[in-house]
């Protein structure tokens, strides 16, 4: 049987996750769900609600998503997870109900508080925003005003940068026009 790196460390691993949209809670939550129970995720996130993005942090009710409710669960397992925790807010919600943005931002970011209340400290979200990169040999480190870590394995959870879109970039040392990116090879987070 073959030991991964995170079973080989000393010490508990931690992954530091930039970016808490809906990717980057994915994989946190993913994670905490399937990882080793030594990982600690760090979830960085700049703004003030987790769990939110550009795709679910519209407030408006008429803003609504673009699948049924059916098709939206959390949890490919429980394809009716999403459909119950809307139905458990208001009955009225059926399987091919479009549901607002708003509502599904609230269940992802219930979902996160939910796992961060019962893992404790393998799942710390960080309020903070990441304005560095920094880059050795097989090593990334992210850093912020208050704040470096040691090296962390570290993954990227970009918002989507259509092609030729300029953005500023979180990495100091790369190139303004950054796409999709992550630090885990043949990985790509387009949020």
């Amino acid at each position: 049987m073959m030991s991964s790196r995170f079973d080989r460390a000393t010490r508990p691993a931690t992954v530091a996750v930039v970016g808490c949209g809906f990717s980057g809670t994915m994989v946190a939550l993913n994670l905490v769900r399937q990882g080793p129970n030594s990982l600690r995720i760090l979830l960085f996130e700049r703004s003030d609600r987790l769990a939110r993005g550009t795709a679910y942090g519209a407030s408006s009710p008429s803003h609504l998503l673009n699948v049924p409710a059916r098709l939206m669960s959390a949890w490919p397992e429980e394809p009716d997870h999403f459909l119950n925790w809307l139905r458990g807010r208001d009955l009225a919600f059926e399987p091919g109900s479009f549901a607002p943005r708003k509502l599904y931002g609230d269940y992802l970011e219930e979902l996160l508080h939910d796992a961060a209340t019962r893992h404790g400290q393998r799942l710390v979200p960080i309020r903070t925003e990441i304005i560095d990169l920094i880059e050795k040999p097989r090593e990334k480190s992210p850093c912020s005003p208050e704040m470096r870590l040691g090296s962390k394995p570290t993954l990227l959870c970009l918002r989507w940068v259509t092609p030729g879109h300029r953005t500023r970039s979180p990495c100091r040392h790369r190139r303004s026009r950054l796409g999709p990116i992550s630090t885990i090879p043949g990985m790509m987070i387009p949020w």
